[in-house]
């Protein structure tokens, strides 16, 4: 968990490092460019050797031209010819620039200084070719210069990609980081808002078996009763008892409430349904003559007729009664529970099929609002669907259409919210 949680972090550091080493490589060109032996030298020779010509040639011509002596250019010349290689640095790349030739202008002196006065032929021939030498000089000057600008801007635009590059990798895995963090914290979040609504699904169907249980168990005291009473209470204290069974599984809510597993029974849901009429007195039923068989969770199904019915009984006057009908067309069978009550306004008809969600207009009931979000769960698990309508004449109409035969059997369903740990909503 860890180990996936900080993927993200150890791949940005690794971007980080790969672009520290790209901004290096990137670098090393110009800072090369820059440090070259090349790059650091003067034409300065090259000028003053053409300067020291000159003035030995004027002084030859006129000895008044030049301030320095003769002998003193003479002198300075002979060093020249010494100091060759110090002197005139990056000497072959300059002539390589041109036509003119250091050792050629060396030779043409040597030869002009031998005589005296020296040969004005060789001088002038050696101070025109040290003139060419110190132009090549500058133009290779020039060349690094521009050199070192075109290598500067070329790394100018590596490194804004580089820049760019970077920046977007790791723009795109801190937002992975970002989006990683707010999932765990949402599917913590989640299991939190699951736990809670399991727990209050839980309490709110342990409510009526648990009535069912103690007005049986207070009806059994007394000494009045049949054996015929006696073995109805004995049945509900045993179905009741079941259901407890069940819903007090805490260890397993989320198998209760989420990812059902159904334990397939063929029954005649009429029979289910007369139950309900004959607990309760305001309870009419609409049933079809012949028998209806349908493949259901016995229990998952009682507890679907219950909470529709009690949800009736709630919000319709007292004096009015709940029709229940079963009706059977084609492949599916319409389990319909309707009430006279104030209704259910259209724009809130799916929003009561959510857990928690209670009605503006409740007058005054008290609930959690998890009954309709459990018989939308229990419905769905076995394949059908919840429709809630306003028929004429008023009221609320809430009709169960379930599969008329599915496969009997060991079978489960998932529902939505259970792979992804979604709160208990449609």
């Amino acid at each position: 968990m860890l180990r996936h949680r900080f993927t993200p972090l150890i791949a940005a550091l690794l971007v980080a490092g790969v672009s520290f080493m790209l901004f290096t490589l990137a670098f090393l060109p110009s800072y090369d460019a820059l440090t070259r032996q090349n790059l650091i030298w003067s034409n300065h020779h090259y000028y003053q050797l053409n300067q020291r010509i000159a003035c030995i040639l004027m002084q030859t011509s006129d000895h008044q031209i030049c301030s320095a002596t003769y002998e003193q250019n003479l002198a300075l010349l002979r060093d020249t010819f010494k100091n060759l290689n110090s002197e005139f640095p990056q000497v072959k790349e300059v002539e390589t620039y041109g036509d003119a030739r250091l050792s050629s202008i060396i030779g043409n002196l040597q030869q002009a200084i031998q005589t005296t006065p020296p040969s004005i032929p060789l001088l002038e021939k050696a101070y025109r070719e040290s003139m060419q030498l110190s132009m090549q000089s500058r133009d290779l000057i020039q060349d690094n210069r521009l050199n070192v600008l075109y290598t500067l801007r070329t790394q100018q635009f590596w490194l804004r990609i580089l820049v760019s590059i970077t920046f977007g990798l790791l723009a795109a895995m801190m937002t992975r980081i970002w989006v990683n963090y707010h999932e765990e914290k949402n599917k913590v979040e989640a299991q939190k808002q699951l736990q809670m609504e399991l727990n209050a699904i839980t309490s709110h169907e342990l409510r009526k078996p648990l009535q069912q249980l103690v007005l049986a168990t207070n009806l059994l005291s007394r000494d009045s009763l049949t054996a015929d009473q006696r073995r109805t209470l004995l049945e509900r204290l045993v179905n009741s008892t079941q259901e407890l069974t069940v819903l007090t599984d805490l260890s397993r809510l989320e198998d209760v409430y989420v990812n059902l597993e159904l334990k397939w029974e063929r029954i005649d849901i009429r029979e289910m349904v007369r139950e309900f009429a004959q607990e309760e007195p305001r309870v009419q039923c609409i049933l079809p003559l012949t028998p209806v068989m349908l493949d259901v969770d016995v229990v998952r199904i009682k507890q679907v007729i219950r909470n529709l019915v009690e949800n009736a009984l709630k919000y319709a006057p007292s004096h009015t009664n709940v029709d229940i009908g079963v009706y059977a067309m084609g492949k599916e069978v319409t389990i319909s529970v309707r009430d006279y009550g104030p209704g259910i306004p259209e724009e809130e008809q799916r929003k009561v099929m959510e857990p928690f969600y209670r009605l503006k207009r409740n007058n005054g009931k008290k609930g959690w609002g998890l009954g309709l979000a459990v018989v939308k769960r229990f419905v769905e698990a076995h394949g059908g669907h919840l429709r809630i309508s306003t028929p004429d004449g008023g009221g609320t109409q809430v009709d169960v259409v379930l599969p008329r035969l599915q496969r009997a059997g060991h079978q489960t369903r998932d529902l939505p919210g259970h792979n992804s740990h979604e709160p208990l909503s449609s």
